[in-house]
């Protein structure tokens, strides 16, 4: 395996092991593991999505790193959940007493608004071509159609849905 930075790809759809509690996204970085054939601590980056590893970056070659020998005193938290931007801060408002089996149900973990006629719909569920499940800030649900361009009000609140 070489260097450079590697995505690990998960399929929420068939076993979604997120915990959508923990932040959208978490780096990492500042962990260092000796490189035998450097002789040298080499960085290694982690990238976590709701408590899932989706992706790592190392600086050597992954085989000629000794992960016996991991130095941390450089270690950083990048929390990027802290910016949350008010997409997720609406949705959590709406969706914050669902059970987890009902959470896994959505698509939380790519949540995005969209506009339609000056109205803001934040996305909970892909429905596929384009199409969407949403809330809007008062917690009702509706169904974006992307073609022709449509929205209809599916449910008065996510609990009905």
């Amino acid at each position: 395996m070489e260097n450079g930075y590697f995505t690990l790809i998960l399929d929420r759809a068939s076993n979604d092991t997120s915990n959508y509690n923990l932040p959208e996204l978490i780096t990492l970085s500042g962990i260092l593991v000796w490189d035998k054939k450097k002789q040298d601590y080499s960085e290694v980056q982690l990238d976590i999505s709701f408590g899932s590893l989706i992706g790592f970056y190392v600086k050597s070659k992954y085989e000629n790193l000794d992960w016996a020998k991991v130095d941390l005193s450089q270690f950083l938290e990048n929390d990027y959940g802290k910016n949350i931007d008010e997409s997720r801060v609406v949705v959590d408002k709406y969706l914050g007493d669902l059970n987890s089996k009902d959470r896994n149900m959505l698509d939380l973990g790519d949540v995005f608004f969209v506009e339609v006629n000056e109205q803001i719909y934040y996305t909970i569920n892909s429905i596929g071509n384009g199409d969407y499940v949403a809330i809007d800030k008062n917690g009702g649900v509706f169904f974006l159609k992307h073609d022709p361009l449509s929205v209809k009000k599916i449910a008065k609140n996510v609990d009905e849905y």
